[in-house]
């Protein structure tokens, strides 16, 4: 059995007592079904689990089992039926194929890469995962755990850190057709969506009434007003692709964030080159090379995120390989440093933003042909901070983002299938350019550039989804880069 459940099993033991009958394999297959037989409300269900490449499967909990409605109606005298009755799931033989789930809750075994499909470890509907800790072909450990009207979920044999904990509200927010997706008790069962799943070592202990879970002690949202939980039913991705570990918002507070809130991150680090002087950079820890990019993503290894890089500034495309860089699950890089007269213009920074002459109009001709540049020089995924002004032009935004000037960037990102972020503290770029982009087919992320720990919750980006009609399919994955397939081309001269 594995380190996880070994240690679930322990601790349940000295609350319990004892293990509970229960079916210690189980395989399922696309249509298969499997009914339990267990009749329980706060609990611990270990095992291991096994996909074939590509396979789905789900555990159902806390459910009630019916035949299904398609089932052909039964020629027998009323006396004698030949299913169980709806209302009596417990008395169901195991391996009954012709149960489905009628209430309770969904966590689900899906592996593969990160496009957008649910991962092994969601709550179906209420938190969906975006990236699976675990890989098909191979066994892994699975762990969920019900105390009252809390749930954790660990999945993977990369990390025995929860991918799910949630906390049930006193008005929880579902859909119509989840509206029986409420902890209660009941039963197990295992559903099979597509290809072959197997269960081994599979172990369910009951747990005492009143139990409690000492690490929920963060407060949740009220989900009655919450917008993330809205998406989340709606099986719309809701993932901060732009976060940084600075500021005091370190890898584990994130992760911490994430469980409570039900968003996903993307956490990236700025990838640089050579520091040449005190400040050089953005804001937070500056990578240099190839050999620290490396050693940044193993110590990654095992925490929940998706991993990104920040091209920072315009002389990462010299100072980084592929070696590193096809390592990361996505780019992004930004045009908030420009290079004007040979030099590094960060353009945030008023005691380096300069116009070295020109008029408005004219920097801002020379500033798209900047942005230009960067997107078609620099293999990113996304374009983040988008349609940034200095401070000083902001207030002109619209006055001087011209729809010229917006086609001649989104031209670029249509080209390369670059991504344009909505970024939620800066609320850029706005909604008008939101709405161009999505008419010609460009794809989004969400982002917030937190220059700390105060990330907020999307609520401007979320807002925006609303606004201007974005749907799941309008959303970008690291399935949809192409950067590996373009080459890197030094296109400056930059005198330090």
């Amino acid at each position: 059995m594995s380190r996880i459940a070994f240690t679930a099993v322990a601790a349940a033991i000295a609350l319990a007592g004892t293990a509970a009958s229960f079916p210690s394999t189980v395989a399922v297959s696309a249509g298969k079904k499997v009914s339990c037989g267990a009749d329980v409300r706060n609990f611990i269900l270990v095992g291991e689990a096994w996909l074939a490449k590509g396979a789905e499967a789900s555990l159902w909990f806390h459910t009630t089992t019916q035949p299904p409605t398609t089932q052909p109606p039964t020629t027998q005298l009323p006396n004698h039926p030949t299913t169980q009755p709806p209302n009596h799931p417990t008395t169901q033989p195991p391996n009954h194929p012709t149960t489905k789930p009628v209430s309770g809750y969904e966590v689900l075994f899906h592996n593969g890469p990160i496009d957008g499909s649910r991962k092994t470890g969601s709550l179906s509907h209420v938190r969906n995962l975006y990236r699976s800790m675990a890989r098909d072909e191979e066994w892994f450990p699975f762990e969920v755990v019900v105390r009252e009207k809390n749930v954790e979920v660990r999945a993977g044999a990369e990390s025995a850190a929860p991918v799910v904990r949630y906390t049930e509200g006193e008005k929880p927010y579902r859909l119509p057709q989840y509206a029986k997706m409420l902890f209660s008790r009941g039963d197990f069962v295992f559903e099979g969506r597509k290809g072959e799943t197997k269960f081994r070592d599979v172990v369910l202990i009951p747990l005492k009434d009143g139990v409690t879970n000492p690490d929920d002690i963060f407060p949740y949202a009220d989900e009655s007003t919450d917008p993330v939980i809205r998406l989340q039913q709606e099986d719309f991705p809701v993932i901060n692709f732009h976060a940084h570990a600075k500021g005091g918002f370190t890898p584990e507070i994130a992760y911490n964030k994430s469980l409570v809130d039900g968003i996903n991150y993307g956490l990236a680090v700025n990838i640089y080159g050579k520091i040449v002087r005190k400040g050089d950079g953005g804001v937070g820890r500056m990578i240099e090379n190839d050999d620290e990019a490396l050693e940044y993503l193993r110590g990654m290894n095992g925490l929940p995120v998706i991993n990104g890089f920040q091209g920072e500034g315009r002389k990462w495309t010299m100072s980084f390989t592929q070696r590193s860089l096809s390592k990361c699950d996505y780019i992004f890089t930004d045009s908030m440093t420009v290079v004007d007269r040979n030099r590094q213009i960060r353009l945030y920074r008023p005691d380096e933003m300069t116009y070295n002459g020109r008029s408005p109009e004219a920097w801002m001709e020379f500033y798209v042909d900047q942005i230009e540049k960067i997107l078609l020089n620099e293999p990113a995924d996304i374009y983040v901070n988008p349609f940034y002004l200095p401070r000083e032009l902001a207030p002109r935004f619209d006055e001087l983002w011209t729809d010229t000037r917006i086609n001649r960037v989104l031209d670029i990102l249509v080209k390369y299938k670059i991504a344009l972020e909505i970024n939620s503290l800066s609320r850029l770029p706005g909604h008008k350019v939101i709405r161009m982009a999505k008419a010609r087919g460009v794809k989004f992320t969400f982002g917030t550039n937190n220059q700390n720990a105060n990330i907020g919750r999307l609520e401007w980006a979320l807002e925006a989804v609303k606004a201007c009609g974005i749907t799941k399919d309008d959303m970008w994955f690291p399935t949809d880069s192409v950067r590996l397939s373009r080459q890197t081309t030094i296109y400056n001269t930059i005198i330090e």
